[in-house]
């Protein structure tokens, strides 16, 4: 019984890479090679790693240097603000010959799996927080310690070894804890070598989380729409996230105490810059399609029960919908402990020049010495930021030598 599970659940983990654009900060070249996996005596069970290209159209595509070869700016173009510069952004379509998305011209994509585990990453290689990433199924994950340690255990035993024996402890199976708990997940042997360029995210300070109406797994044992301060690389994130997980419990067919995390989206960006990248990130899974011939193929190569992932991934855009409609009817409190917390971790607080609406960030304990010695400044009447007013939380903030 143990073989049979390990052997379905191989064939579940995420296999097939397709990577265009190469990128020193996320990882190595991966050309059309085949990595064994280390838990499998059958060739079939391999993880192919296959080069993907970007489809041409008419407004642009990418070449292998992930430059832009047709000037036209796509008919779906934003305007952000960032340090006060007004950039149009051009998209370009990205495939893989299954799927297909748009994304800012520059940035890169790799994608993962094949049929229900298929999954993608695209990023900014110029910052790699600036992300979109989509896992259609992401475990196992354990709900038990006994239950690990039984497992663990049994191949000390000499039992076949369970490849997912090294994954973490997650219990209660939350869509919260889950994302909490990702990175021992992504750090494990099994995910490093199927899917290398998973974000490492870690201390996440979870702002809101609301449960959605419709799922689109009507069997989830929870669902979470999740906004959340986060480090990534040593770098201060925030993000929007959706996942569905699904707690095995103890079944008959053997997935004793294991669940898994379906539907698995996060849309991130720096922790000062993610209001203003936020509609290009949403856009980027709306942009998500499926073909239906690909479909069809893996319905055909394995069974019907993988249709539902699939149908999943087709109507990603109405997820995105789901994300979009609560960070549009979020609270401006939200906003506010959001800037808060950022200022936590990174030791800083606010001050605000009431006569001109000026907002500065500064050092944890700025404010208690200016207090004491403001008549040494020219400027001399700063304050610290009313706790409740979202315009001046929300403002662009000035660095702490700007105040004279």
């Amino acid at each position: 019984m143990k073989s049979l599970i390990c052997t379905i659940l191989i064939i579940l983990i995420l296999g097939c890479t397709i990577s265009i654009n190469n990128n020193e900060n996320r990882g190595n070249n991966l050309n059309n090679s085949i990595v064994e996996n280390p838990n499998t005596d059958n060739d079939s069970h391999n993880v192919i790693i296959n080069t993907g290209n970007n489809q041409q159209n008419n407004n642009s595509y990418m070449v292998e240097n992930n430059t832009n070869t047709d000037d036209t700016v796509s008919d779906n173009t934003y305007i952000i603000v960032d340090n006060s510069q007004i950039t149009n952004v051009a998209y370009t379509t990205w495939t893989d010959g299954s799927v297909s998305l748009e994304v800012p011209n520059g940035w890169s994509v790799v994608s993962y799996g094949n049929c229900a585990t298929k999954s993608f990453i695209a990023y900014d290689p110029e910052k790699p927080i600036r992300q979109v990433f989509y896992y259609s199924e992401t475990g196992p994950v354990y709900t038990s310690q006994a239950q690990k340690n039984n497992d663990l255990a049994y191949q000390q035993m000499g039992g076949y070894p369970l490849y997912y024996s090294e994954s973490p402890v997650i219990t209660p199976l939350t869509a919260e804890n889950f994302l909490k708990g990702f990175k021992a997940f992504a750090e494990t042997a099994i995910m490093v070598n199927a899917a290398p360029l998973t974000p490492k995210m870690s201390d996440f300070q979870i702002i809101s989380s609301t449960t959605p109406t419709n799922l689109i797994f009507p069997s989830a044992t929870d669902a979470k729409t999740i906004r959340a301060l986060f480090k990534q690389d040593n770098n201060l994130g925030e993000g929007l996230f959706y996942l569905e997980t699904f707690d095995y419990g103890i079944i008959t067919y053997g997935f004793n105490n294991i669940g898994f995390a379906m539907t698995f989206i996060g849309l991130t960006a720096g922790d000062n810059e993610f209001q203003n990248y936020e509609a290009i990130l949403n856009h980027i899974i709306k942009s998500y399609t499926i073909s239906e011939s690909y479909v069809s193929a893996c319905i055909q190569a394995q069974n019907q029960a993988v249709s539902g992932a699939l149908r999943a991934g087709r109507t990603l855009s109405e997820t995105s919908d789901i994300i979009m409609d609560v960070w549009d009817n979020r609270q401006t409190t939200d906003d506010i402990l959001s800037e808060r917390w950022s200022d936590t971790t990174l030791g800083y607080e606010r001050v605000y020049d009431p006569s001109t609406g000026e907002v500065y960030r500064v050092e944890n304990g700025f404010y208690e010495n200016y207090n004491i010695h403001r008549n040494n400044f020219e400027m001399n009447n700063l304050e610290p930021l009313p706790e409740t007013d979202w315009n001046l939380w929300t403002a662009a903030t000035n660095p702490e030598n700007y105040i004279r």
